[in-house]
């Protein structure tokens, strides 16, 4: 092995914990010892990874200062040209590096004019190498309802000067047209993407062009998911006590009871991350549903890495309400915000995962100050483009 090489989103969040900064940098630190040093891991910054509003530098440049990843990226000029300048270890910056008879380079999450980005790319690139290029975005339709870049001209033009494309970005694997290559991310990250191919791809290069480029994808062992969707609203299940132990003894059935005197092992891949949907209508209050406990209690009894229950349950009184004790993540909340925004549009209804995807990249990409309001609205004016045929009147938001 040669390389390793990261498109991006080596974080799930760029608010990164601090027990989570301890697992990445040992396990860094690790690899490298039982590599000899001889192995370096080569990065881009995904939109998870670029730093947040206020600070100075991103985690991802952290880890590079400590010289645990080699973290690449082009250089824009004052009059918006694009260069890739050779990795200095002393500086840990730089756009590409040669390893052996390759030159990877890499570009960060981008939020912009693309088919200008690619052009700027192919300037900066010299043909004749064999060239990789990582950059962090998705292919438009490889996953539903989640926003991506078409494949158009502009993009394949960069194929005259780089050889294998590495994406990161969509948590699916997927390959396309002999020389873009997104291997997913190495495991599911929330229950939907469990039935997704991930893993990672074991590249041999033995020449130019797509006969000389081997890829094998090598899947890695995923957590166990647990879903279970439960209604409810049955007569019988008049008081929180009784729902309780309907809850409880569902569950119980595919699980797998915890010794008291053990804790539970998280290398253990069987040890599962449990999903519990509630919905149905109540005759009780809601506020009686102490979801928070019942989650708490479902970790202590059972061989479980984590439990999440999704209460979607409405009372017979007062219909739907918020749930106080269901606590959601910032992301989570935004999305319903972003979601809730464009529902209220009649007109944008039928595009609200798709819109509100778009709301929360623009968002993240200009608090990270990776695009410019100029870039932001021809984003909107691109999107608007290729999805008008699906918003309802086709009128100009």
């Amino acid at each position: 092995m040669d390389f390793v090489l990261i498109a991006g989103d080596l974080f799930n969040d760029n608010e990164v914990l601090p027990e989570t900064m301890v697992n990445v940098y040992s396990s860094l630190a690790d690899f490298h010892k039982k590599a000899g040093h001889k192995i370096p891991v080569i990065a881009i910054e995904g939109n998870h990874d670029t730093k947040s509003y206020g600070m100075l530098r991103s985690w991802m440049q952290f880890l590079a200062e400590l010289d645990q990843i080699v973290l690449l990226d082009g250089r824009w000029g004052e009059k918006g040209g694009l260069t890739f300048e050779d990795y200095d270890p002393k500086r840990h910056r730089g756009g590409r590096i040669q390893i052996k008879d390759t030159f990877v380079y890499g570009m960060r999450y981008h939020v912009g004019d693309m088919n200008v980005i690619y052009q700027r790319i192919k300037d900066a690139i010299p043909p004749g190498a064999f060239n990789i290029l990582a950059m962090h975005f998705g292919i438009q339709g490889e996953v539903a309802n989640e926003t991506g870049v078409s494949y158009g001209p502009g993009l394949a033009s960069l194929k005259e000067v780089v050889d294998y494309l590495a994406l990161g970005h969509f948590h699916k694997q997927y390959q396309l047209h002999d020389w873009i290559h997104n291997p997913g991310s190495t495991e599911a990250n929330e229950a939907p993407e469990y039935e997704y191919p991930h893993g990672i791809f074991v590249v041999t290069v033995e020449g130019k062009g797509p006969a000389g480029i081997h890829v094998t994808p090598v899947a890695v062992p995923g957590r166990r998911f647990v879903n279970q969707p439960l209604d409810v609203g049955q007569s019988n299940l008049d008081t929180w006590h009784a729902t309780k132990a309907l809850i409880t003894g569902t569950v119980a059935a595919r699980l797998v009871r915890r010794d008291p005197a053990k804790p539970a092992d998280p290398s253990n891949l069987n040890v599962p991350v449990v999903n519990i949907t509630l919905h149905g209508t109540i005759s009780y209050s809601r506020t009686e549903m102490d979801v928070k406990g019942l989650e708490a209690d479902i970790t202590r009894d059972y061989e479980v890495l984590k439990v999440r229950i999704t209460n979607n349950v409405t009372e017979k009184a007062e219909g739907l309400i918020v749930d106080p004790n269901q606590a959601l993540s910032l992301k989570e909340l935004e999305k319903q915000a972003f979601e809730k925004i464009v529902e209220n549009e009649p007109s944008f209804a039928g595009q609200a995962r798709a819109i509100s995807s778009l709301m929360a990249e623009i968002k993240t990409a200009m608090l990270a100050a990776t695009s410019s309001p100029v870039d932001t609205a021809d984003q909107l004016r691109k999107w608007w483009v290729g999805n008008r045929a699906q918003v309802k009147g086709g009128r100009r938001p």
